[in-house]
């Protein structure tokens, strides 16, 4: 159920950032605010700059633009064992030109430049669960980071 809450959000990060109309402004805080506990349990530096710029409240609409707040969510998707191709892009209705900064992220094995024969999804899963260690040990929150440290 996650690929269709993900697409939501895209797709309102979007609107939001390029109209903003207070219901697309609704929509995207609907879907963002569903998947954030997901998000925020692998890497909840992705996870507050996804509400950082779809908090139904803001009154600078995605505040960071959504470029940034696309591509937070998209560092997550192997964590949430999803791929760029099951989200795919956002178009207009019955178009298959997507909407500028709308458009598919790129499925790839390459971390720092290093293209992987293998799919590693897991090891990037534990290179997100040091980030949560760190941010969690930084906020002085030893159970949190032992929490990260013991059980991924």
């Amino acid at each position: 159920f996650t690929v269709p809450l993900v697409q939501g959000v895209m797709k309102y990060l979007y609107l939001s950032d390029t109209t903003g109309t207070e219901k697309e402004k609704a929509e995207l805080w609907a879907f963002a605010s569903a998947i954030l506990p997901m998000v925020h349990s692998y890497n909840p530096i992705a996870a507050a700059t996804l509400r950082a710029n779809s908090y139904i409240l803001n009154t600078d609409v995605v505040p960071s633009g959504r470029v940034l707040a696309k591509k937070s969510l998209e560092a997550v998707y192997p964590a949430l064992g999803i791929t760029c191709v099951d989200v795919g892009g956002y178009t207009s209705d019955g178009d298959s030109t997507y909407f500028a900064g709308a458009e598919p992220c790129v499925d790839t094995n390459t971390v720092y430049g290093y293209t992987a024969v293998n799919d590693i999804r897991s090891h990037l899963i534990l290179d997100l669960d040091q980030a949560s260690l760190i941010v969690a040990a930084k906020a002085s929150n030893p159970s949190k980071a032992y929490e990260f440290y013991s059980q991924g």
